[in-house]
């Protein structure tokens, strides 16, 4: 269950497909940005993904992943359960190997300052690979409460996530449904990769609650919990000191997300396209921002001194 108050941290961390695409030491091979995704899931999906008829396929490698998702789920939303629950199943493979990732050098250094319980992990990713970083250091990832446990870890998945499934609400593999239907209830996580593809391919004819990668992210299933989820991690980034961009290419469009970056009062440091970056700060935001690195893996150090300095007033 999600908590019934909003979670105030000092510091706010969102991460995008960029983060775990510069991430570094992650199996089985570099996580796809999103103009990759499609040719990953059609050559490990060739039933579902792979099966698209051409005009559908065409519209993902011309126009882009959100406008084919789009424009599937408006004339074949029958094929919506059988794609996400095919996704979900690539998308938890990915792991850390050998534990030297971006992500485990972040919160080493968080850890080596005493900052990482001041910090609210957040992502619109659908992998597991923080979760998996969290737990190898003696971290238990928290979902759905405030983290207030010394050992525990929020990690608000904005999106959802593959390993997240209703608790209260089941259907068999051979269920059939189209666009506009939700699915409410409770969501349970599973943090073992082979119980996620269990849930997928066998136990559960509904796909994890993961929001459509598509315009305005619709959400089918748990829409309640993950729109909740949502509105007070907006109230997380107001109050914060410090908000980090790691890896997300800023779209105006995802207002849930951009807009309260651009309205918080707190510093905001930023990783990714520099280009992007500059189009939006100039257009969106007048508060302190402070541009880092291109990439994850060398921005880490310089990240956590700004936060450091930041928190303790020489920033």
């Amino acid at each position: 269950m999600l908590p019934l108050v909003s979670i105030v941290k000092k510091t706010v961390i969102l991460f995008g497909a960029g983060a775990s695409y510069g991430a570094g030491d992650i199996l089985p091979e570099k996580p796809p940005l999103g103009s990759d995704l499609f040719d990953r899931l059609t050559a490990c999906a060739p039933r579902t993904w792979g099966a698209l008829p051409s005009p559908y396929r065409d519209e993902f490698v011309t126009k882009g992943f959100e406008e084919g998702m789009e424009l599937v789920y408006e004339q074949l939303s029958h094929l919506i359960a059988p794609l996400m629950r095919d996704m979900a199943v690539y998308l938890i493979q990915y792991r850390p190997f050998s534990f030297e990732s971006a992500y485990d050098h972040l919160l080493e250094q968080l850890s080596s300052l005493s900052l990482i319980n001041s910090v609210l992990f957040s992502t619109l990713n659908y992998d597991c690979i923080l979760e998996f970083c969290l737990i190898h250091r003696g971290h238990k990832p928290s979902y759905w409460d405030e983290g207030t446990n010394h050992n525990t870890i929020p990690v608000w998945k904005l999106h959802g996530s593959s390993n997240w499934f209703t608790s209260s609400v089941k259907a068999g593999s051979g269920v059939s449904f189209g666009r506009g239907v939700t699915f409410s209830g409770g969501l349970e996580a599973f943090l073992d990769i082979g119980t996620v593809v269990e849930h997928c391919l066998v136990n559960q004819g509904l796909y994890p609650a993961m929001s459509l990668y598509m315009k305005d992210k619709p959400v089918q299933i748990a829409p309640e919990q993950i729109l909740r989820l949502q509105s007070m991690w907006k109230d997380a980034v107001l109050n914060a000191q410090n908000v980090i961009c790691i890896g997300v290419n800023p779209l105006p469009a995802d207002r849930h997300i951009w807009e309260p970056i651009s309205e918080t009062d707190a510093r905001l440091f930023f990783v990714g396209d520099k280009n992007a970056y500059d189009k939006w700060i100039s257009k969106y935001r007048s508060k302190p921002s402070i541009y880092i690195d291109c990439f994850f893996d060398s921005s880490v150090k310089k990240l956590v001194k700004g936060v450091a300095d930041e928190l303790n007033g020489s920033g």
